[in-house]
Formats: C-alpha cells, sequence, structure tokens
C-alpha cells in the first residue's frame, strides 16, 4: 500500500512541475515567438526612424513585446511609453523627435490592438485560447501548483522516512520532462499547431529544466556518499 502511495504522489508531483514548467515558459516562448515576425521590424524602425545609430538589443525588443502580448491579452489600456523611453532617452535627439516616436509607437499600439481584438473576436477558438493563456500566467495557478508540489514533497519524505529520497525523484522528473520538452514537444507543436513557433525558445528551456534535474541527481550521490562513508560507517563503530 505504502509503494501504491509513493508512486501515486510521485506521479501527482510530476503532473504538477510539468504544468509549472508550462506555466513558466509559455510567456517566453510567445515572445520569442513574435520576435521571428514583422514586429520586430516595425518596432525597431519606429523608434530609429530619426536616429539610425539608435541601437535597439533584442532584450529591449522583447521587453517590448511583453506589453504587446499584454494588449492582446487583456482589455486593459497598455502603454509602452515607458520601455521606448528607457531606449531613446541614451541618444541625443530633440524633445519633438522623442515626443514623435512615442507617438508613432503609441499609435502602432492602438492600431494592433483594434485590429487583433476585431480578428479574436470572430474566432471562439480564439477567445478560448486567449482565456486558456490568462489562466495559465495568472498568480493563482502559479500558487496552486506551488502549494501541490511542496505538500507532495512532504508527503513523499514522510512515506519514504526519508529526508532525502525525494530529490532524486524530482531530479528524475525534471530529466524526463527537460527531455519532453527537447524532443516531444517540438515535433507535437509542429504537427498540431497553426503557427510557426519559435522551437528553440522550447528545447533551451527543456535544456535548463534537464540540467537542473541533473544536478538534483548528483546532489543526491554526494549526500548518499557522505551519509555512507561518515554517518553509517560511524554508526557501526
Amino acid at each position: 500500500m505504502r509503494k501504491i502511495l509513493i508512486t501515486l504522489t510521485n506521479f501527482i508531483i510530476f503532473t504538477a512541475i510539468l504544468i509549472f514548467v508550462i506555466v513558466l515558459s509559455i510567456k517566453q516562448i510567445t515572445v520569442d515567438t513574435l520576435y521571428n515576425t514583422m514586429l520586430t521590424q516595425k518596432i525597431r524602425q519606429s523608434i530609429t526612424q530619426f536616429n539610425s545609430n539608435i541601437v535597439v538589443t533584442d532584450d529591449e525588443i522583447k521587453k517590448i513585446l511583453e506589453k504587446y502580448i499584454m494588449i492582446v491579452t487583456s482589455n486593459e489600456d497598455i502603454s509602452v511609453e515607458k520601455e521606448i523611453i528607457e531606449i531613446i532617452d541614451k541618444y541625443n535627439l530633440t524633445d519633438e523627435e522623442k515626443k514623435e516616436i512615442i507617438k508613432i509607437s503609441e499609435e502602432e499600439v492602438k492600431t494592433m490592438k483594434k485590429n487583433i481584438i476585431n480578428q479574436y473576436n470572430q474566432s471562439d477558438k480564439e477567445k478560448q485560447m486567449i482565456k486558456l493563456y490568462n489562466f495559465l500566467n495568472s498568480s493563482l495557478i502559479k500558487i496552486i501548483l506551488c502549494l501541490i508540489i511542496i505538500i507532495g514533497i512532504i508527503v513523499l519524505m514522510i512515506l519514504q522516512k526519508s529526508i532525502f529520497e525525494w530529490i532524486i525523484k524530482m531530479g528524475f522528473n525534471l530529466l524526463i520532462i527537460g527531455a519532453s520538452f527537447i524532443f516531444v514537444f517540438p515535433s507535437i507543436l509542429k504537427e498540431t499547431s497553426a503557427i510557426e513557433i519559435n522551437y528553440l525558445s522550447i528545447t533551451n528551456y527543456g535544456t535548463k529544466i534537464a540540467a537542473l534535474g541533473l544536478i538534483l541527481n548528483i546532489i543526491y550521490c554526494l549526500i548518499e556518499t557522505i551519509r555512507i562513508n561518515f554517518f553509517y560507517n560511524e554508526e557501526e563503530e
């Protein structure tokens, strides 16, 4: 019975971690996917129109793209003024030029919001996708998943009567999830997705998760080595 409970608890933890990793990665994957569209070029052009020497880094573009995602997925009025000012304030532009850049950027945002909202209003499927995206990115779902994982680990420790045994199970769970992000999910999305997703972003996430899993396994091995070579020998003496 105890083995069944351990297996069930580990499955719940695995599922919660998998969903949590998807939740954490979905926003970055969306940003990376948008980065490879014409939207990036439009943003760069609007910012550099008065000074071709202005350099807009990838990170700066992605910060603006995060705002664009918020524009699409919420009914609030979102502004990119702060992000634009942070970029252009480093360059020798007149106040009029700065105001014009901000104005054009804000107009592009409004146009985009209007066009996309009109498009989404025509499709119930796309409405549901936005609701799902907002749900997965909500703080509530992250808190619930964290609580499930923490409670699951505590239950696992009690069932296994070991303080450290959960580490290796978590390590293997993360290795499996990481491998899924690297090899399985990109293949599934290629077959099912109607849009061109940035698969490199998915595999990068998978690599990080798998590396974390490997680190946990190494930590467990070190703990066991220390326990066997030092504490176990002391108990025998």
